[in-house]
């Protein structure tokens, strides 16, 4: 490689890992048949998150009708404000407009204050007093903390990770690097498809086979050797 060339990028990860989306509470946008489906785990401070925010437009249109898209929260320790906006999204989500929540949030991440929280909630139309009770509420605490522990189940460290049916990719990655695995993905899923699965079960076909944290330590740990010690 000449020294004023740049190596080349990896190739895409491989690898399938089994990253569970419950649409009974799951934020979703899109079809329930979707053969695509993006699970991104993110927050609402880290400014590499809202730089992604524009590429997954662009892939909700460029693929419409064949995707969605699910959003994970994942609250960094070290952003202050991150846990908040994250009770704020997951109490929007409950009165049926965490998009608009989500899409707020991200415009201004310098106002991620308790006022401006509420503010906001007032502005996209929430009963207050419903959102007020659901900030504190002990379920809303626990919601928060369920995403972060299946984003250890599958590697997920740091935000945002966006996950292409089971695919990890990590970072604010161009919008080609998203559709070269989306466009693999799609071959995957019409294959399944043609081999008979229904199309609201496809993406639980999909990732059933998948890695989780704990199927590689076990893995690894029937893989050692045992007469060696």
């Amino acid at each position: 490689v000449p020294a004023n060339k740049p190596p080349p990028p990896p190739p895409p990860e491989t690898t399938v890992y089994k990253v569970s989306v419950d649409t009974r509470i799951d934020a979703i946008d899109g079809p329930k048949d979707a053969l695509i489906t993006l699970v991104v785990f993110s927050e609402f401070q880290c400014p590499f998150c809202k730089k992604l925010e524009p590429t997954l437009e662009a892939l909700m249109n460029r693929y419409q009708g064949k995707i969605r898209r699910v959003f994970k929260h994942m609250p960094l320790p070290f952003h202050k404000d991150a846990e908040p906006a994250a009770k704020a999204a997951i109490c929007a989500q409950q009165q049926g407009k965490f998009w608009e929540m989500h899409d707020s949030l991200f415009e201004d991440q310098q106002r991620l204050d308790e006022a401006s929280l509420r503010n906001r909630a007032s502005v996209i139309g929430l009963n207050l007093v419903k959102f007020d009770k659901c900030l504190v509420a002990p379920a809303t605490e626990a919601r928060m903390k369920a995403d972060p522990a299946l984003a250890g189940e599958v590697t997920a460290r740091g935000t945002p990770n966006t996950f292409i049916n089971g695919r990890k990719l990590t970072g604010a990655k161009p919008i080609e690097d998203f559709a070269a695995v989306i466009d693999e993905e799609l071959k995957r899923a019409q294959q399944k498809l043609a081999d008979g699965v229904k199309p609201t079960a496809l993406y639980d076909e999909l990732i059933k086979e998948g890695e989780t944290f704990r199927r590689r330590a076990l893995l690894a740990y029937n893989a050692i050797d045992l007469n060696r010690f």
